[in-house]
């Protein structure tokens, strides 16, 4: 009797955990779906910073001797608090890194199986001021990193090699696992983990943006745009989703992290030209960010490639920008302009980030192009209406041509005999940048256009007449 109650209480607890277990997938499926579907930085998760967590498996991931672990956040307590740790300390197993705020201030630190400790040391940036900010934690083997917002605030290096960070402990997000303790406060957004040590450039370059194909060395990627439920997917390429430990309520909020679907970064320290920013949109509308102040820093234009979550009226464009730079009071121009190239009639609406949601009316300078935002400071997102387009009819664009193509180092532009004298060309290359722009005075010849050092390559050339913009491809060989 007592065996077979005993097989059967197996058999029933067997097929109740495989039955959570299908649920629990269900659910994390279901709630992936709804994530594909949010725009921008969509969701992010709140911490109280009592007792909650998520315990992302005690798998290594590849992870050995390099590690990047990059997190967006937002806090306001400057408690000792853990972002990110997979750690055992002196005592325990001696390995393992944990990306922290200490004082306000960001660090990165770990252990390498060689009985000392390492650190980045702290940031002199302070985190702790209920603002959004991009935290990178690196160990390249023997140098320890931290950058915030892109910048390299905290380096040391260290005489060890065959170091080994792999430990049997669980990664958890928010807390120090085997302490218990230091419970993280705030919000978190977009946590990535990367099996190899990511270069400055590669930070910036992707911080502000999700990635839509996974590089096989991410492997740990929660972008937390659940909207509900108790699993974080993990969308690295060696998954393990994240079981949320300790919330109660609902956590999943509307995040405000600087993310879009594309961007493009500035740094004046790394000797690259902030002056001029160019984004084009999946639809090809554009936007240019100018007049850069001296006392920036750093500063990202993104490009979100679907309509928001919140639209502010009808006609709204199904693409929005937004900027993020460093300091909060570096200041910018910025100029969007509608995929035709003309504005005849359009509204301009801008918001500090996406857990605003509602967009605010502005009053843009408009050009024959154009819609101009001067004194713009920090960050804020963008979005056009009412967008009323001149664009080119099938039989105008059919009688415009530019030829050779390919060409080399010149290319001829007919326009239709009928068209308005005031025509201007313009060259893009594929990251949207403007290479060269001309008038064309007499439409009823062909024009010749030179092409001083544009390198080989596809181009767009977008022909603006006043009765529509012809856009053609051009490939220069």
């Amino acid at each position: 009797m007592t065996k077979m109650f005993t097989s059967s209480l197996a058999n029933i607890l067997t097929w109740v955990s495989r039955g959570i277990l299908l649920l629990a997938a269900i659910a994390g499926s279901l709630s992936n779906a709804d994530a594909q579907t949010l725009p921008g930085s969509g969701k992010a998760l709140t911490f109280s910073g009592f007792g909650n967590y998520i315990n992302a498996g005690a798998g290594n991931r590849n992870i050995t001797q390099q590690v990047t672990v990059e997190a967006w956040i937002k806090t306001s307590t400057s408690n000792y608090q853990f972002v990110l740790g997979k750690y055992s300390d002196g005592s325990g197993q001696d390995k393992g890194y944990h990306l922290v705020t200490n004082g306000g201030r960001a660090g990165f630190h770990g252990r390498a199986g060689v009985g000392q400790y390492f650190t980045s040391g702290l940031s002199v940036t302070r985190v702790d001021d209920g603002r959004w900010h991009h935290l990178a934690g690196v160990c390249t083997g023997s140098t320890w990193q931290v950058y915030v917002d892109g910048i390299l605030e905290g380096s040391t290096t260290y005489n060890y090699t065959n170091g080994n960070l792999a430990s049997s402990v669980p990664m958890a997000i928010g807390m120090y696992y085997l302490a218990n303790d230091q419970f993280f406060n705030g919000q978190m957004d977009e946590v990535r983990v990367w099996n190899s040590a990511r270069t400055e450039a590669h930070i910036r370059t992707d911080m502000c943006r999700r990635f839509a194909t996974i590089p096989g060395n991410l492997v740990a990627y929660y972008r937390f745009d659940q909207s509900s439920g108790q699993v974080a997917n993990d969308e690295g390429s060696v998954p393990a989703n994240g079981s949320l430990v300790g919330f109660s309520g609902n956590p999943w909020v509307t995040s405000g992290a600087a993310i879009g679907d594309a961007s493009v970064a500035g740094y004046p320290s790394a000797g690259i030209n902030v002056a001029r920013m160019w984004l084009f949109a999946a639809n090809r509308d554009s936007a240019v960010v100018t007049n850069v102040n001296a006392q920036n820093k750093g500063i990202h234009l993104y490009a979100v490639n679907s309509t928001p979550q919140v639209s502010p009226g009808t006609g709204t464009a199904p693409s929005y920008f937004g900027v993020f730079s460093v300091p909060a009071t570096s200041s910018y121009t910025v100029r969007l302009s509608p995929e035709s190239g003309t504005v005849p009639a359009s509204g301009l609406y801008t918001r500090t980030a996406n857990d605003a949601l509602a967009w605010n009316t502005t009053s843009p300078t408009v050009t024959a192009s154009t819609l101009v935002l001067d004194n713009q400071t920090y960050r804020n997102e963008y979005i056009m209406t009412g967008r009323t387009l001149a664009t080119a009819s099938a039989q105008l664009s059919a009688q415009v041509s530019v030829y050779p193509n390919p060409a080399h180092r010149t290319v001829w532009v007919q326009l239709p005999a009928s068209a308005s004298q005031q025509s201007v060309v313009t060259i893009y290359n594929t990251l949207g940048q403007q290479l060269l722009t001309q008038k064309l005075i007499d439409s009823r010849a062909a024009q010749q256009l030179p092409l001083p050092a544009l390198a080989k390559g596809v181009y767009t050339v977008r022909i603006a007449l006043a009765e529509g913009t012809v856009t053609k491809r051009l490939v220069i060989e």
